[in-house]
């Protein structure tokens, strides 16, 4: 199975390949991420991202993705506009857009910046401060960048501040601190351990808002009684009260994937799980 390489800032993945009514956005890539494939048909590609979809892909949008990949940094803000280096290390005037959660491989590093290899074969200069730094608490990287994704719009299938949905915020913020959660509500429903008694910051909460019964919506715990969640209804990422009507009536339940010992730790290692589900 042929492995490529996402060389734009975001590729759609979709449910059927080239234009039509029935097309659906499944998900979305970030730049640099991998995509396993199973046909190329046409200039669309079958593949499945990192986040665990299958779906199609423009084959223009993609490379060839190298055997391994060497030291990486990861945005850590909502977007950042990088500049592209010649090789004489000058910056030129087309920077690329790159979204939270964007991995990139390290070429080198200055005082203040970090050389980055992008797809395609360029350099980016990208500034340290804007780059993912662990640290002992977990939940609090993962709240800081949801947040980070506050007033962005809905988008059915995305994954980034230009639109995203509402278990792809769940996904990237998670994914953008090295916990690689399943991307669809339903599926992160399964995961982790159910809450039994109070809420911490970072649990997920869960809304059946289609079905009763069914996950349909999730959001992220905030504290006194509030979550942040990428809403359909309000157009957006914002913040909410379980206590609102709608939501404390069809509020289904929560889990937890950071262990309860202040952040510490979580369930599973950073990119495991999502790519285990190979039909």
């Amino acid at each position: 199975m042929q492995e490529y390489r996402v060389m734009v800032s975001t590729a759609d993945v979709w449910s059927q390949p080239g234009p039509g009514p029935d097309r659906e956005r499944l998900t979305q890539a970030l730049c640099g991420d991998r995509v396993r494939t199973k046909r190329v048909e046409k200039g669309w590609v079958l593949g499945q991202v990192q986040d665990g979809y299958w779906g199609w892909l423009a084959r223009a949008e993609l490379e060839p993705a190298p055997e391994k990949e060497e030291r990486q940094v990861v945005v850590a803000e909502a977007v950042v506009q990088v500049p592209l280096l010649f090789s004489g290390g000058t910056a030129t005037e087309s920077p690329i857009r790159l979204y939270l959660g964007t991995r990139l491989t390290v070429i080198d590093e200055h005082p203040g910046s970090f050389v980055v290899r992008l797809p395609g074969g360029s350099l980016g200069q990208l500034p340290a401060g804007v780059v993912h730094r662990p640290t002992e608490n977990k939940a609090t990287e993962v709240l800081k960048y949801a947040l980070c994704l506050k007033g962005s719009p809905y988008l059915w299938g995305g994954m980034t501040c230009d639109g995203i949905d509402c278990s792809g915020l769940v996904h990237m913020a998670y994914r953008t601190a090295g916990i690689l959660l399943p991307r669809d509500a339903d599926q992160q429903y399964a995961y982790g351990w159910r809450v039994e008694s109070s809420l911490v910051p970072g649990d997920l909460v869960f809304f059946a808002t289609t079905e009763p019964g069914f996950p349909a919506h999730v959001g992220l715990y905030l504290g006194e009684d509030r979550f942040l969640h990428a809403s359909s209804r309000l157009g957006g990422v914002v913040v909410t009260s379980l206590n609102a009507p709608f939501y404390r009536e069809c509020l289904l339940g929560a889990r937890r994937v950071l262990t309860a010992q202040a952040g510490f730790g979580f369930r599973q290692g950073e990119e495991q799980g999502a790519w285990e589900n190979t039909p």
